[in-house]
C-alpha cells in the first residue's frame, strides 16, 4: 500500500497543503490518518478523491456542489436521484460553456488569419490587395474543432 505525505500530494497534484487541510475540515477528504510523528498520511483512495475534486472543479462545480455530491455518494443509492440531478445540471452548464468557448476560439482563429495576412501585407511594403475582413468567412468552427482534437498548438 502506497502512502504519501502532504507535501507529496501537494506537489504531485498541484493542490496547496492548506487546501488539502481545508478539504479534510469540510469533510470531503475523509480518513486521513497520522503517522507516529503526527504527520498526515494519504493513501491511494485520497489521491483518487482529490483527482475527482480537481475534475469537478475543472468542470465548474462549486465547492458546495462538490460537498453535496460526496454527501450523496456517502449515502449509497439513497440519494442517487439528487446525485444525478447535480451531475446532469453541471453537464448542461459545462456543455454550454464549451460551446461558448469554441465559438470564441473559432473567432480568434479567424482574427489570427486576418491579422496574420495584414502583417504579411505590411511587411511586403503594402504590395497587392489589402486583406478585407469579409474575405475571412471560412468554416472556422470546423477548423477550431479539428485543432482542438488534434492538439495543434
Amino acid at each position: 500500500m502506497n502512502e504519501y505525505t502532504i507535501s507529496d500530494v501537494s506537489k504531485d497534484l498541484g493542490i496547496p497543503s492548506s487546501t488539502l487541510r481545508y478539504y479534510e475540515e469540510i469533510g470531503i477528504l475523509k480518513g486521513v490518518s497520522r503517522n507516529a510523528s503526527g504527520k498526515r498520511v494519504y493513501k491511494r483512495e485520497h489521491i483518487d478523491r482529490l483527482n475527482a475534486i480537481k475534475c469537478f472543479k475543472g468542470a465548474g462545480m462549486t465547492m458546495s456542489d462538490i460537498v453535496a455530491f460526496f454527501k450523496y455518494e456517502d449515502t449509497g443509492y439513497e440519494a442517487i436521484d439528487n446525485m444525478m440531478e447535480l451531475l446532469k445540471d453541471r453537464e448542461i452548464k459545462a456543455r454550454e460553456q464549451f460551446r461558448l468557448l469554441m465559438a470564441s476560439y473559432a473567432h480568434l482563429l479567424r482574427k489570427m488569419d486576418y491579422y496574420g495576412d495584414i502583417e504579411k501585407f505590411a511587411k511586403s511594403g503594402y504590395k497587392g490587395k489589402a486583406p478585407v475582413w469579409e474575405d475571412y468567412l471560412g468554416d472556422y468552427d470546423s477548423k477550431a474543432r479539428k485543432m482542438i482534437m488534434e492538439d495543434n498548438v
